[in-house]
């Protein structure tokens, strides 16, 4: 373990093109980065003085051109391939695959979704009417285990949507729950209380979802 001397003066040099390159790294993994900085910072400032310090580029010195010269051409020689690890490679896809999914879903966090605060019993309940995966007519119809889609009340199919908002059959009820008009999305996807109440809803009617 290197031992620091208990006063010494630490002096950070940089030039603009290091600077930029560091900016832009920092843009890309600004959390790790910062942090990093940060404790780097904190504990070599304890018992140093420390002075960031800015120097020209060395455009125009020859040695160093000669070098930036030599570089350059090692950098076009072919580079040795270094396999991806199954690890690496399966890290990667499911980063992509989160990027894509959040993408896709307006940035919807599964971790700050309401419905983990509700019962087994709630969250399986919203869950099945989110993705129609549910026993409703219209879902059994397109399994084969109805003959029929359309809903006892004969006026549309038996969706989710139908069961929530329309069906005659069912005002009474949805009376009980909802006494001011509320859309199906709130009711899906709203706040814990309301999902708790969709889910109360759907036990009341004694529908099997």
């Amino acid at each position: 373990m290197c031992v620091l001397p208990e006063i010494c003066s630490w002096r950070l040099v940089t030039d603009v093109l290091l600077f930029r390159i560091t900016c832009r790294f920092i843009l890309r993994f600004p959390k790790k980065c910062v942090n990093l900085a940060k404790v780097s910072v904190i504990v070599v400032s304890q018992h140093n003085k420390v002075v960031l310090q800015w120097i020209p580029a060395h455009v125009g010195i020859a040695g160093n051109e000669e070098a930036d010269r030599l570089a350059k051409g090692g950098a076009r020689l072919p580079q040795p391939h270094n396999s991806t690890s199954y690890k690496e490679a399966k890290t990667l896809l499911q980063r992509k695959k989160k990027e894509n999914w959040k993408k896709r879903n307006g940035d919807y966090n599964p971790q700050e979704d309401p419905i983990n605060k509700l019962d087994r019993r709630s969250q399986t309940t919203i869950f099945r009417l989110r993705t129609g995966h549910c026993g409703l007519k219209k879902h059994l119809k397109r399994l084969g285990l109805a003959d029929d889609a359309h809903c006892e009340c004969g006026s549309e199919e038996q969706t989710p949507e139908h069961i929530l908002q329309n069906c005659p059959h069912l005002e009474t009820i949805r009376q009980k729950f909802w006494q001011e008009e509320t859309s199906v999305g709130a009711k899906l996807w709203g706040p814990a209380d309301e999902l708790r109440k969709t889910a109360d809803f759907l036990a009341a009617t004694g529908l099997r979802i």
